[in-house]
């Protein structure tokens, strides 16, 4: 097999495996739908939302470092439709392996050839549900940003092409306003220089670079104020939030099994590496030792952080490992000729294999973004909007943003994911609080933003609570949620919400939102 067919084969391959892999992670994102109400906003009345008008809890000025996100998300929906998250994702995440596949063509690969798709297919699953999941998530622009740096660093490193840092200025303006994980850039920028300093490599371009996309972070709608919501963003502890849990933790003790493996494994590498390379440490790579580190100790710290890892054991692991392959392979096949016939009868296998898999999947399934009962409130939102119960509305924060989408104006709610961009520091302890039934007073959210309207998952402590509680009825209950109303707003007689499965997927995006311009 030419070269030139392996690659064409290969991208194509690797293109459709994405667009399998994307289209099946279809489930709705909680957050999705707090992107889709800020992008309508922009896109109808000319601005962003600067403060919010879903919620009847106390809030402050919205910070929202997903506001670019969402004027992309929205504008895709409205163009394409809900098949427009899909084919955006699936896009997204083919262009963060194509710029990291690059990277590591640029630093060079000695014992394989860049094109073995069984390593991606392991690397997207080890990334998959810290990154890849569910529809679509703003932290992709992120993850593909950080993919493209990758690459231009390398070639500014590797073939002194210092002239690329220049463009690093204008795209931190778009990834700063598009997603607050620009911080992973400036990040990124810190690491290069530290470890070209070590490598005794010219270095104050990338100072420049650094101080650069410092500044231009201030171009945002909120100018200084971003900045150092940023800086709080970056540094808070979410001890309430799983996927700031650390990845080894006990909270994670059944979970990311897929990146746990490719972890290990990624480590047992480094170290095997090292020992084969032990005669030749002088020659290290200080660059690469400085970035793997610092991922490594991020990963663990944070699950939000796996797919950093992933992309750069991409960059800088793929070679190593294919070092102890090609060794192994070498004693046990002989001679090469043989060997690059299995290699190429196993590439056409596999590349057959995602073909017809791709027309199989796109036959037999219909893609469209769902929902679930067990994931979203749908039939509990539904019983509240057929009988016109308003007032306010509290649910599970991660459920915040789909009651909001589906019931403003009519209902506003208590708390969504959004809590830090839009609520006081004090919510989501107060929330967890009620939930769980714990702390000294457990029903103080209740007591001081009394909701008209709970709905509760049967899990929590509450439901048993809220059950005793004299001033609430319970109005509507399923397999995994209960409706309760202040008994001052409840009915003799309540309709039933569907039990349709596919009623709600058709209708998921239906919304009663309209933002309009103030007369003059």
């Amino acid at each position: 097999m030419t070269n030139k067919l392996r690659n064409v084969l290969f991208y194509i391959t690797l293109f459709l495996f994405i667009v399998i892999a994307s289209f099946q992670g279809n489930t709705a994102d909680y957050d999705l739908f707090a992107r889709l109400l800020q992008g309508q906003a922009f896109w109808q009345l000319g601005n962003i939302l600067h403060h919010d008008i879903f919620s009847y809890t106390p809030t402050h000025t919205w910070f929202d470092h997903e506001w670019g996100s969402s004027v992309v998300f929205y504008w895709v929906f409205d163009k394409f439709g809900q098949l427009g998250f899909l084919w955006l994702k699936a896009l997204m995440i083919f262009g963060i392996f194509a710029f990291a596949i690059e990277a590591l063509k640029i630093r060079g690969v000695k014992f394989s050839t860049p094109y073995n798709i069984l390593f991606y297919y392991f690397a997207y699953h080890a990334a998959y549900i810290a990154g890849f999941s569910n529809t679509i998530r703003c932290q992709l622009f992120t993850y593909l940003f950080f993919a493209i740096w990758i690459y231009l660093l390398e070639r500014v490193r590797k073939k002194g092409e210092y002239y690329w840092l220049a463009t690093f200025v204008p795209m931190m303006l778009f990834w700063s306003n598009i997603h607050g994980g620009c911080a992973a850039g400036l990040g990124l920028l810190v690491l290069y220089t530290i470890g070209e300093m070590l490598n005794k490599k010219p270095f104050k371009y990338y100072i420049f670079a650094l101080l650069g996309c410092t500044l231009i972070t201030f171009a945002n709608p909120w100018g200084i104020d971003y900045v150092k919501f940023l800086l709080m963003a970056t540094t808070m502890k979410r001890i309430l939030i799983a996927e700031w849990q650390p990845t080894f933790g006990a909270i994670n003790a059944g979970d990311f099994i897929f990146f746990k493996i490719f972890f290990c494994t990624t480590i047992l590498l480094a170290l095997i590496r090292l020992c084969m390379k032990i005669k030749t440490l002088k020659n290290i790579d200080w660059t690469k030792a400085v970035v793997m580190t610092t991922m490594t100790f991020l990963c663990l710290k944070y699950t939000r952080h796996q797919p950093f890892f992933v992309l750069c054991t991409l960059v800088f692991m793929y070679d190593d490992f294919y070092k102890i392959i090609s060794t192994l392979t070498k004693k046990l096949i002989k001679p090469d000729i043989l060997r690059e016939k299995i290699c190429n009868i196993k590439e056409l296998i596999l590349y057959s294999i995602v073909a017809i898999a791709t027309i199989c999947f796109f036959v037999t399934n219909k893609p469209q973004v769902v929902v679930t009962n067990n994931k979203f409130p749908i039939k509990p939102i539904e019983f509240i909007k057929i009988n016109e119960l308003k007032g306010n509305l509290l649910v599970n924060f991660h459920h915040g943003s789909y009651a909001a989408y589906k019931l403003y104006p009519h209902n506003l709610i208590a708390m969504d994911g959004r809590y830090e961009e839009v609520y006081n520091d004090y919510m989501l302890p107060m929330f967890n609080n009620f939930f769980m039934q714990v702390g000294e007073n457990p029903n103080m959210i209740i007591e001081h933003f009394r909701p008209d309207i709970i709905v509760m998952e049967h899990k929590f402590k509450a439901d048993e609570a809220l059950s005793q509680n004299k001033t609430y009825q319970k109005a509507y209950s399923d397999e995994v949620y209960s409706v309760y109303v202040d008994k001052k707003l409840a009915k003799k007689s309540y309709k039933a919400p569907s039990e349709k499965a596919e009623y709600y997927n058709k209708n998921l995006f239906e919304t009663r939102l309209k933002f309009s311009k103030p007369k003059k």
